[in-house]
Parts: structure tokens; sequence; C-alpha cells
């Protein structure tokens, strides 16, 4: 299934306030038609690096349609 990951490398000084920006958009995105799941991930290694995973209803069928299926 389709999934949009997004990359984010954040200044150690804004990681708390890019944390809350994040689950406040996860917030309003819940209401958005076709949303199925928003995560968010930071890497091992690294954790200012942030990854966003989102799974949208839209994309799933962009992408169906697309690949003629």
């Amino acid at each position: 299934m389709p999934t949009l990951i997004v990359k984010f490398d954040v200044k150690p000084e804004q990681l708390a306030t890019f944390k809350q920006a994040l689950a406040d958009n996860k917030l309003g995105s819940a209401a958005e038609p076709g949303m199925l799941e928003m995560r968010f991930f930071a890497a091992k290694d690294s954790p200012t690096t942030i990854f966003a995973c989102e799974l949208n209803q839209a994309a799933v069928m962009k992408s169906c349609s697309v690949s003629g299926t």
C-alpha cells in the first residue's frame, strides 16, 4: 500500500517545538477525508532526524489508477 514518507533534519534547539508542530498537524490531518494513518519516527542514530509517514486513501486510489489496477 503506498505511503508518503518525509524526512526532516531538525536543529537540536528546535526539536521540542518541531515535535509539537507535528503533533498538532497530526490532529488536524486526522479530520481530512481519506486519512488512514500518520506516524512519526526518530532515527536511532540521530534523534534530530525525524520521519513522517502518512497513509491516505486518496494516495492509494491515485496509485491504483496510475498503475492500471
